[in-house]
Parts: structure tokens; C-alpha cells; sequence
């Protein structure tokens, strides 16, 4: 069996039934009874073992000596305790630590929260966007002056322009969005035909579409 399956693996399974075949081939009484002989078990003989054997016992049992004294050099610098009173706190010994803030703290700057739609705000914005028309109407004119012609140039007609169609959308607001009915409107950008809910747009007060006007 051991040449024809050398190569397959014996599992626990198998184990109880090869161990069977060889105990009930080699089980026999004369084989216990002569084993029992080999350890000295049967028949039972209390001297084969020797007093010698226990000799190193006889060390660890022998009596304590118990009358025995051991000097002790008496410590140097012994300090007698004192009966006084010493008054220390513990504060003083180990003070508690404190937690110190290193350099200055620094403030973000914030801001109120406002309601975008409330006329105040409205009207710092249309405020801010005043100014700014004023300073690149100045801007325009300082280049006028420089001018040796004497002749408008384009950047000062555009400004002009644009000072105007702001000023008109801050009088006269309208509504950005609008889903009415503009089938004869064309888009200033794609030429094409109205098709879709277009954007009003604030400067040149023309229709557009969203793609175009982004």
C-alpha cells in the first residue's frame, strides 16, 4: 500500500483504522506482562531503589538554625525626627501650572449679514457702481486733454455709453428673466429666432440667450 499510494496524504480519519491493524496483530498478554517486568511495575520490589538516591534531599531537610544573630552597622548621619511644626503649603512646594497665552490674538474682521434685496444695500450698490462710472469717465477725459487733435477718442464714446445704459437700468429696473411669448425677437448674439425663455440683458435692453449671454 506504501508503493502504490505513496503520495496521498493520511488523514485523522484514516488514522484509527491503520492503528487497529497493527494493535491487533501485535496485542498480546505475554507482550504487557513482560513490559510491566522492563519498568519494575510487576512483580512489586520497594528496594529497587537505593537510599543513596535520595541523598540530595537530605540537604534542603536538614534543621534551621535559628539562634543565629547578624550584626548591623549602625547608619551614619542619622537624622532624629524633630517634634516642631513646620508650616509649608503645598502650593509652595508644587505650584499648580497656569496656562499662558503666547502673543496676541488676532481678530478676523467680520461683517453684518444685510439682506441683499432691502434698499439699503441696493443703494450702496448702485452707489459703488456711480463711482466707478465717475472715475473711468475722468479717466476718458484726462486722455482727452492729451489728445493734440483735439478728437474723442473710441474708449470715451464707450464710457459715456455705458455711464448711460447703467444710469437708465438703476431709474428704471427691470426683471432679468421672462417666459412671456418673444417668437418675433432675434438674438443680438446667434441671430437666431426666439425658442426658449430668454435673459433680459440690463445694459442694451435687448433679449438674449442664455449661452449667449453667459
Amino acid at each position: 500500500m506504501a508503493r502504490t499510494k505513496s503520495r496521498k496524504v493520511i488523514s485523522l480519519n484514516e488514522v484509527s483504522g491503520i492503528f487497529q491493524n497493527a494493535y491487533s496483530a501485535t496485542a498480546r498478554v505475554q507482550l504487557v506482562e513482560k513490559a510491566f517486568r522492563v519498568i519494575h511495575i510487576e512483580p512489586y520490589n520497594p528496594d529497587i531503589l537505593s537510599e543513596d538516591c535520595y541523598s540530595p534531599s537530605l540537604v534542603t531537610l536538614a534543621p534551621l538554625d535559628n539562634d543565629c544573630t547578624v550584626e548591623v552597622p549602625p547608619e551614619e548621619n542619622e537624622v532624629s525626627p524633630s517634634s516642631a511644626q513646620i508650616d509649608v503649603s503645598i502650593q509652595s512646594i508644587l505650584p499648580l501650572p497656569r496656562h499662558e497665552q503666547r502673543g496676541t490674538k488676532w481678530k478676523r474682521k467680520s461683517q453684518k449679514s444685510e439682506i441683499m434685496t432691502s434698499s439699503p444695500f441696493q443703494n450702496l450698490l448702485e452707489k459703488n457702481e456711480k463711482e466707478k462710472v465717475e472715475l473711468e469717465e475722468a479717466k476718458a477725459s484726462r486722455v482727452f486733454k492729451k489728445n493734440k487733435n483735439g478728437d474723442k477718442t473710441e474708449k470715451g464714446k464707450a464710457l459715456k455709453a455705458k455711464k448711460k445704459l447703467i444710469l437708465n437700468f438703476i431709474e428704471n429696473p427691470v426683471p432679468l428673466t421672462c417666459s412671456a411669448n418673444n417668437e418675433g425677437a432675434i438674438c443680438p448674439g446667434c441671430e437666431h429666432t426666439y425658442d426658449e425663455d430668454w435673459n433680459l440683458s440690463g445694459l442694451c435692453k435687448e433679449w438674449w440667450h442664455e449661452k449667449c449671454s453667459s
